[in-house]
């Protein structure tokens, strides 16, 4: 598929065809951001989880909750919040289903309820990600979509998740973030990077995934290597962000307060000619043709007065 994220919000049911096609897509690379309705079908849901390898989720309970804790670690969330702010507004639902956590795919807890419970998991599945509210959209049961500050991001941040794995190139200090799929056998704290410096990233697992978080100890520019314990399981390439494209320009007082001594900023008008303008900067007034003018009509008028004047 040409899309990075499918959202699905409120369906009662997933029938067959719609599961494989998800299944599909997720493991192709896509991701699914999945709102389930409150009164879902839990035989075709539980299809759709098992398809996926998910521990068991209950049907949804009318009881409220709030969502204490988000995940800021974690790539939908990192570096979205400029400071911790326990005064922050958060969701709070009337209705929420229950992971039951037992075996199954690994899930990755975005947002949790007051009680410990998720509200929003990752879950990942070959080369795409589960993206899971347990609780529906609908305004009725959850106040998610008045939350910008939170919903906003969730779901930007959502369609990017497999984004990061195939660049050709990063940037340092904005691709901090990648995803690879990991080896059997192979967990936490097996990878590291050796490069113009060599250090260990920070690593989590999702699934058969990898996320890789550089958290900004790549400085200088250069190929690294992605180490999966003693080979080599990437290289990357990483440049500096380049400014060359800024067309952003210095008022004619900047210039003039930037200028050393002995510059001179021109400001020339638009309509006036730049070359003369330039010239006339340069060599100043020339005052040698009105000199030249007033000569010979001084002479004129000496003539004038010789031929006109008359003596007795």
């Amino acid at each position: 598929s040409d899309y990075n994220l499918i959202i699905l919000e409120d369906l009662p049911t997933l029938n067959s065809g719609l599961q494989t096609a998800l299944k599909e897509y997720i493991v192709s690379g896509g991701n699914v951001l999945l709102f389930p309705d409150k009164d879902f079908d839990e035989s075709a849901y539980g299809e759709f989880w098992r398809s996926l390898n998910m521990s068991r989720i209950s049907p949804m309970e009318e009881k409220e909750a709030e969502v204490f804790s988000i995940e800021e670690s974690s790539f939908l969330f990192r570096d979205v919040f400029e400071r911790q702010d326990q005064r922050r507004a958060l969701p709070k639902v009337s209705a929420y289903m229950e992971w039951s956590g037992a075996g199954g795919a690994a899930q990755e807890v975005i947002m949790r309820f007051r009680n410990g419970k998720p509200f929003i998991g990752q879950i990942g599945h070959e080369a795409g990600h589960l993206i899971l509210s347990y609780a529906p959209l609908d305004e009725e049961w959850n106040s998610l979509v008045t939350v910008g500050e939170v919903f906003v991001p969730l779901v930007f941040r959502s369609g990017l998740l497999s984004a990061v794995s195939d660049q050709p190139s990063l940037t340092i200090g904005e691709d901090e973030v990648i995803q690879i799929k990991k080896s059997i056998g192979v967990g936490e704290a097996d990878y590291s990077i050796r490069g113009p410096v060599d250090f260990i990233p920070l690593q989590r697992s999702m699934g058969p995934n990898m996320m890789i978080d550089f958290q900004g100890q790549i400085e200088d520019d250069g190929f690294y290597e992605l180490l999966e314990r003693d080979s080599i399981a990437k290289v990357l390439a990483f440049n500096f962000d380049r400014k060359e494209s800024n067309l952003a320009t210095f008022t004619v007082q900047e210039l003039k307060d930037h200028s050393g001594a002995g510059v001179t900023v021109l400001d020339i008008p638009p309509t006036k000619n730049a070359g003369a303008f330039i010239e006339r900067s340069i060599s100043g007034l020339e005052l040698w043709k009105w000199c030249i003018f007033l000569v010979l009509l001084f002479l004129a008028a000496e003539q004038l007065l010789l031929r006109l004047w008359k003596t007795e």
